[in-house]
């Protein structure tokens, strides 16, 4: 059975909407969802707290939604899937209320995108709404420029039980499937044609 991981976005909880919505349409004979609450005034702390939680409960999957799927990009080396993911924290989270330290966020952002590579890149997943509300499209443009697959699902900034039952029965799967094949292609590197133009 896969262990999958939600981190759930700003000013939400673990036992999120969106959590339930997933744990309701995920096939149960195949995997346990499960969650983890952070500081969103403290993100780098967060990600050493989840990366423990992952190692010590052998999580395979991290689910991140709009906060929580920026946090999820910075889980290297985990395979991974970003839902939403507010790209840009220290910009975005003041508007919606956020009074805490911008200065993590920015550090956190600079140094996601010096540390992109072919590896990361294939590790990751983002699933992007059409009408996402609150962010809109413009981050999926940029999301795609570090990471091979980009996913578009239906509805708004808050998972629908729509996109939910797509991710469940589709995205993740599939992500599965390409991550696995991936790592196998990474470990044989010769096979790797992007390899002849380092």
């Amino acid at each position: 059975m896969e262990k999958i991981l939600y981190i759930h976005g700003y000013n939400s909880t673990p036992n999120s909407n969106t959590f339930n919505l997933l744990r309701n349409n995920l096939d149960k004979s195949k995997y346990e969802l499960q969650a983890i609450d952070y500081d969103a005034e403290d993100p780098e702390g967060a990600i050493r707290r989840i990366r423990k939680y992952a190692s010590d409960n052998k999580i395979d999957l991290v689910i991140g939604s709009s906060l929580g799927g920026f946090i999820t990009l910075h889980l290297y080396g985990m395979s991974r899937i970003a839902i939403n993911p507010c790209w840009d924290p220290a910009v975005e989270l003041p508007k919606i209320g956020y009074t805490g330290p911008t200065e993590p966020y920015a550090r956190l952002l600079k140094e996601l995108k010096e540390s992109s590579d072919e590896e990361e890149a294939g590790l990751c997943s983002g699933c992007f709404a059409e009408d996402d509300e609150l962010l809109g499209t413009k981050y999926r443009d940029i999301f795609s420029r570090y990471y091979l697959r980009v996913y578009a699902i239906p509805g708004g900034h808050r998972v629908s039980e729509e996109a939910a039952a797509l991710l469940a029965t589709e995205i993740i799967p599939d992500h599965d499937a390409e991550t696995n094949d991936f790592v196998y292609k990474l470990i044989n590197a010769d096979n790797l044609p992007w390899l002849d133009e380092l």
